[in-house]
């Protein structure tokens, strides 16, 4: 299933292209220090095939649909989704996490 794809049409230009993708991250923004959580990338229109690129801090942690990580020793961190699509039009989205201190085993939305 590859989903609904979303067509502008520039009329001057007399030209159709896919939209470009629309992303956002799926996951929790308190986290429990010491424990494992997983985020999931959320994405609409673009052309395929579509890359992704996870960041934290800045730094390249995953390339894959979804990012997960156990505590990462601070007490936030910026967690970024970049989303390329065929055409090479780019979505991004971004979620600040906070790290709250020791806890049970828990991932909050």
């Amino acid at each position: 299933d590859l989903g609904m794809l979303e067509i502008a049409c520039d009329a001057s230009a007399q030209e159709c292209k896919p939209s470009p993708p629309a992303v956002s991250i799926l996951g929790p923004s308190e986290v429990q220090q010491s424990q494992s959580c997983t985020w999931y990338s959320s994405v609409s229109g673009g052309a395929l095939p579509l890359s992704y690129e996870w960041r934290l801090d800045n730094v390249v942690v995953s390339t894959a649909t979804s990012y997960s990580t156990t505590d990462t020793g601070q007490s936030s961190f910026l967690l970024e989704l970049r989303v390329t699509d065929g055409l090479q039009s780019v979505g991004f989205a971004s979620l600040n996490v906070t790290v709250q201190g020791s806890g049970q085993f828990e991932c909050q939305s």
